[in-house]
């Protein structure tokens, strides 16, 4: 396991991307959490889910790793399609929160952890070509017990978002229903603190081949309390990850 950090300036950079992303995408984010119209806290997730994909990406750079991410991307009104191409499998990757410090934890306990909707989907391919679906596991850390990242909306920002969401209804659009300049503008400045330390523990992945070694886990807590779940999930102790 590798535990890699970018400086704060570049972190910064990357966070401030992604908080613009995770606002201008929720009118078509569809809410798999079930948390309906509570806007910032489906912004939270999404900015959460998108800086632990960035810092991957910058990782993969730094050990020169030749993963595709440009046939993934898609526009902010459009679903993803998988995080990345590498060797001919389309690639998720899986990032969890911990409440300690990498280095106060004994890591070969961490779990790699697939939702239980998203395992059953681990055999759908995006992409006709590959060879199937693989998992790469990554964790960050979120130290003081609340969300690592926070926004704050006006109450003209707030309706705002909400009206979209209730005209788009969290669904993927086949054409681009307005220009981004045309939302910032309306939206106007955004307002955000955060606490994230700018570093990811890269624990390992594995190959469709390995996916008969995860097993259904109901939630429950790992490494001394250093993770919990709260959802059903498929797992498999990261020792037993592929390294990079």
């Amino acid at each position: 396991m590798f535990i890699f950090e970018v400086t704060s300036q570049q972190f910064a950079q990357l966070l401030e991307q992604q908080v613009m992303y995770a606002i201008i995408s929720i009118p078509f984010t569809y809410d798999r959490m079930h948390y309906n119209l509570d806007i910032l806290r489906r912004v939270t997730n999404i900015i959460k889910g998108k800086i632990a994909e960035e810092l991957f990406f910058l990782y993969a750079k730094s050990i020169n790793l030749g993963i595709d991410t440009t046939s993934c991307q898609t526009p902010f009104y459009m679903t993803d399609r998988r995080d990345f191409l590498y060797r001919g499998i389309e690639w998720d990757i899986k990032n969890n929160y911990v409440l300690k410090e990498f280095t106060k934890i004994n890591t070969n306990c961490l779990p790699a952890l697939v939702p239980e909707d998203q395992w059953a989907k681990r055999n759908d391919k995006k992409f006709q070509h590959s060879s199937g679906v693989g998992f790469c596991f990554t964790f960050m850390e979120k130290l003081d017990g609340g969300e690592p990242v926070s926004v704050s909306l006006t109450s003209d920002q707030d309706s705002f978002l909400r009206d979209l969401y209730r005209k788009y209804q969290g669904k993927e659009q086949s054409t681009q229903p307005f220009t981004e300049k045309w939302f910032f503008d309306h939206f106007g400045k955004i307002t955000y603190r955060h606490s994230f330390r700018p570093r990811m523990l890269v624990s390992g992945y594995c190959t469709p081949d390995m996916h008969a070694l995860f097993k259904l886990c109901s939630p429950r807590s790992f490494c001394d309390g250093a993770l919990y779940t709260r959802i059903t999930n498929y797992q498999l102790d990261c020792s037993l990850l592929k390294q990079y």
